[in-house]
């Protein structure tokens, strides 16, 4: 192909397409940072994340806390003889509550305020002895609750703000602790105890009721809240999902045979909600994303091959910051950060027959049409089709090489090739009719290589800009083209790389030295050559119209104009 055709070629990325993408699919690919030792984090098993106030990441690990403001980390250990201060590294949970207070609780006890004045973490004597905290929460009214065992006992604190003092509730004699805590009423509160159950508590009665579910795993390990105010567990047997309207509950499983609306594997270690998804981490099947209406899966899993990929696939940590950032914190290779700001395009990962390529679009059926240097691909949900050039079979693709795409009124598809001239898929038939030049016939398809096709939107007549200029097809039946440039007057003019037709049925050509005017109605045209009085910039590559009618131009060299002999603006 010759060198002038350099500019079709794009990376391939899911950007917005004729029409507007509905839902990810499982083939999507998005990028994860990875942030780990060698950046100065304390340990590689993170374990618990959280953004406070004033934007420092703070990171729980099993060797220390860690505050990262985005290029370093200050951490925080156990210091010896120091009695006042964290008496473990190993870190269980961090909060920051509505006061900007920092609290923080180890996993072989021991509870703790953050003094920011002397940048030194306090010991709570009341929550540190004889027990352990395990959550650490506030309620609507911004009232501090944590939860855990202490004396043997599953138990729920809360802080008294007017005295600072902590007021605890017993639940009952237990191994186990209170894991995590949701507010339901002003009253009453969702309690799950670890491979005990699920509970309903009345803190002012201390009335504790047992939720019964066949189907809810008793090894809770993780509780979230939805918008809509359902309650979602991650057990080591699967999710379960609690309607608290009508208290009916939900349970999905890991289906090897349905991926799409399975998990990625029973045991789940933390939950994060994100709007309408919610995500999963997993003991070792990596992180799942869950569309919450659809209930399909979206699963991302550790690639040596991949730097963009998880870095672990035993994840324990998930939050979302205040910036819409996943964090994910693993079992052995510290942390994971998907930004959607970062990364703004998401990538689908399907399978070309080449790497150039020249046209997406997305037809009304929603299935995605990519061309290539190296035939046409089909996408529709998880199934892919190929089309190519088969030699001697004149309902084929008519060459590989697929310049662009395009869909007309009647929800046909039409196909412009490098040298094989213009194609429409039958539908029916699932092969081509195409429309190449014959020499002994002097009214079909003045040249092979067709750049782009449109479709009239008085006459709904297809018209196709190629090699050898604007041509319209008056007769599908018997392939008849009316050519509609003069090849002796501008011969360079005729490589027509862009088709346009206005708000105005006026068509508008761009090819690689000139911008052509062109009323197909009345068979009239202007030409733009480049010249310092026009600005039209040489090789026209993309047009568009604004809301106001202005045309703007896009092309390699040009500045602002307006162009004199067309009825309205043009804008380069």
């Amino acid at each position: 192909m010759p060198y002038s055709l350099g500019f079709f070629l794009i990376v391939l990325l899911f950007y917005l397409l004729p029409q507007k993408a509905q839902c990810q699919t499982s083939l999507e690919k998005i990028k994860f940072s990875r942030i780990d030792v060698n950046a100065g984090l304390s340990n590689s098993d993170v374990v618990c994340i959280v953004q406070d106030s004033r934007g420092f990441l703070w990171v729980g690990t099993n060797d220390g806390i860690n505050k990262y403001n985005g290029y370093d980390f200050v951490v925080y250990r156990q210091v010896p003889e120091d009695t006042t201060g964290l008496q473990s590294n190993s870190i269980s949970n961090i909060f920051e509550d509505s006061h900007a207070n920092l609290w923080v609780s180890t996993r072989n006890g021991g509870f703790y305020f953050y003094d920011r004045l002397k940048d030194h973490f306090v010991v709570v004597p009341a929550l540190s002895a004889n027990g352990e905290i395990h959550s650490i929460s506030e309620d609507h009214l911004n009232n501090l609750w944590v939860t855990g065992l202490m004396d043997g006992k599953a138990f729920i604190a809360n802080l008294n703000r007017t005295n600072n003092t902590w007021e605890s509730h017993y639940l009952f004699p237990s191994t186990d602790a209170a894991l995590n805590i949701i507010q339901d009423t002003a009253d009453e509160f969702w309690i799950t105890v670890y491979r005990t159950g699920l509970y309903k508590w009345n803190w002012k009665t201390n009335l504790l009721t047992e939720i019964k579910e066949a189907g809810l795993d008793k090894f809770l390990e993780a509780m979230v809240q939805d918008k809509d105010g359902n309650l979602w567990f991650g057990t080591r047997n699967g999710l379960s999902k609690l309607n608290t309207k009508t208290k009916v509950f939900t349970h999905l499983r890991y289906d090897p045979m349905h991926p799409k609306i399975s998990l990625a594997g029973n045991v789940i270690t933390n939950l994060c909600t994100d709007g309408s998804k919610l995500w999963l981490a997993t003991e070792n099947k990596g992180v799942s994303r869950m569309d919450i209406e659809t209930q399909s899966f979206i699963h991302f899993k550790f690639d040596r091959n991949d730097p963009n990929s998880l870095s672990d696939n035993a994840t324990e940590a998930l939050y979302k910051d205040h910036q819409n950032r996943i964090w994910v914190g693993t079992f052995s290779s510290g942390l994971c950060v998907y930004d959607k700001m970062k990364y703004k395009f998401a990538e689908l990962n399907v399978p070309l027959n080449n790497d150039i390529v020249n046209a997406i679009w997305k037809d009304k059926k929603n299935r995605l049409w990519i061309g290539t240097e190296g035939g046409l691909t089909m996408k529709q949900g998880d199934r892919v089709q190929q089309y190519n050039y088969q030699p001697h079979h004149t309902t084929s693709l008519p060459n590989n090489p697929v310049l662009s795409i395009f869909e007309d009124s009647k929800d046909r598809l039409w196909f412009g090739t490098w040298d094989g001239g213009a194609s429409r898929y039958n539908e029916q038939h699932n092969n081509f009719i195409n429309y190449i030049p014959d020499p002994h016939n002097p009214l079909s398809l003045p040249n092979p290589n067709v750049f782009r096709i449109k479709e009239q939107k008085t006459t709904h007549r297809i018209v196709v800009s190629s090699y050898h200029g604007f041509n319209v097809l008056v007769d599908e039946a018997s392939g008849k083209f009316e050519n509609h440039v003069d090849v002796t007057e501008h011969p360079t003019s005729n490589y027509l790389s862009t088709l346009f037709e206005d708000s105005n049925g006026i068509f508008w050509i761009g090819s690689i030295n000139a911008l052509c005017r062109y009323d197909l109605n009345q068979n009239t045209r202007t030409k733009y050559l480049y010249n310092e009085t026009t600005g039209v910039g040489i090789f026209v590559n993309c047009i568009a119209e604004d809301e106001k009618g202005t045309l703007w131009i896009g092309s390699r060299v040009g500045k602002d104009i307006s162009a004199q002999a067309a009825p309205r603006t043009v804008r380069e």
